[in-house]
């Protein structure tokens, strides 16, 4: 009897520490918009293993990836990063309010500009966490080809991946070989990855989660 007694209350222990691991894990909501132009669940899917992957390898944390979705019936244009952004950050109240171990990403089609042409763009904050709550949220627009029908699975993977660096304090880089070049789009095929200092950076931004 004393000895199940005391497998049980290590197990209990072991489950204990587990769970408190586990909600340790800093939490990134992936809000996934709806729309007519925006790509497949199974793509969004696709890109967030590959931002677990990521910040296991690259940054040293395991992460937890919770996805919303937003149905969305508004388009934007070209060139209305600014106020696509402050949309999702104020209609959809996309901020951090319960806690900072919680920053956000958006998913959203690409934007068209006059003439029908897909645009892919993204925004982010380029800030650590805070002590204090407050708006860490990147913006990544997605879709599986663009208007000529050319395959952007590669490319939006890597945006992604671009504006969720930003919310971990990363600038841009003039470094072709980075996620973090301005045109990280056009380098889709360098092979890309984040350098030694922004990995540096990024787990020092980690840390204060």
């Amino acid at each position: 009897m004393k000895t199940q007694i005391a497998f049980i209350a290590a197990l209990t222990a072991v489950l204990a520490h587990c769970a408190t691991a586990e909600a340790q894990r800093p939490v990134l909501n992936v809000y996934y918009v709806q729309s007519p132009r925006a790509t497949s669940l199974a793509h969004v899917t696709d890109t967030n293993k590959l931002i677990k992957a990521v910040m296991k390898q690259d940054f040293k944390r395991r992460i937890k990836i919770r996805v919303r979705g937003i149905a969305e019936t508004q388009s934007f244009p070209y060139n209305s990063s600014l106020n696509e952004f402050g949309h999702y950050a104020n209609h959809y109240k996309v901020r951090l309010t319960t806690g900072r171990k919680k920053w956000a990403l958006v998913l959203t089609p690409p934007q068209l500009d006059a003439s029908g042409k897909m645009w892919f763009i993204g925004r982010g904050h380029t800030q650590c966490w805070k002590k204090n709550n407050g708006l860490t949220m990147g913006m990544a627009s997605l879709a599986l080809s663009n208007d000529k029908g050319q395959s952007r699975y590669l490319q939006t993977m890597l945006g992604t991946l671009h504006e969720l660096g930003h919310t971990l304090s990363l600038s841009h880089s003039t470094d072709t070989g980075s996620i973090m070049h301005s045109g990280v789009l056009y380098y889709a095929l360098n092979g890309l990855g984040f350098s030694e200092s922004e990995k540096f950076k990024g787990k020092h931004c980690l840390r204060a989660k």
